[in-house]
């Protein structure tokens, strides 16, 4: 689970179970320190605080987790990043139609990216097939690719499967 607040702090506290199990600590460590109606007081409130958070970070690992079973994938920032690559795809003069375009997160560090078209034949077979498999890809990695920093994201893997528009 990726968090970019906790990401600067750390391997250690970058990891959120990690952050909130020592704040925890930290926070009761100094508890014995209240007089005993504070201590009622302020052990109710952590009571509570430490539930939330622990709900709240369940909640957001087990979603994950579900998209992952599920084969889908949601840019953690930009809603609309997968339709910008398509849009991107679009508008590429090569390129006349997408068929299809499967977007998922295989684990926390592969995503993979799969996409169907049809391309316009230019001058020679060889020199539009690939710059077109390099378009797919570069648009992949820009738009979906290092989200939380440089060389921090997920690996893209992107396979493009092409057939020839044929008048």
């Amino acid at each position: 689970m990726r968090m970019p607040w906790l990401a600067n702090w750390g391997r250690v506290l970058g990891n959120p179970s990690h952050f909130l199990t020592l704040s925890c600590s930290v926070l009761l460590f100094f508890l014995p320190l209240f007089s005993e109606k504070t201590y009622n007081a302020v052990d109710i409130v952590l009571s509570f605080c430490i539930a939330a958070v622990m709900i709240t970070f369940g909640t957001r690992l087990g979603t994950s987790l579900a998209s992952m079973l599920l084969m889908s994938y949601k840019h953690p920032t930009d809603p609309n990043a997968v339709r910008n690559v398509i849009k991107g795809l679009e508008s590429d003069p090569g390129v006349s139609v997408i068929e299809e375009v499967r977007v998922w997160q295989v684990h926390y560090g592969l995503c993979m990216a799969n996409l169907k078209l049809k391309y316009r034949p230019a001058s020679g077979y060889g020199d539009e097939v690939l710059r077109i498999r390099q378009r797919v890809a570069s648009l992949v990695r820009s738009h979906l690719g290092s989200v939380y920093g440089e060389g921090k994201g997920p690996r893209w893997d992107v396979s493009v499967q092409m057939s020839v528009e044929k008048d």
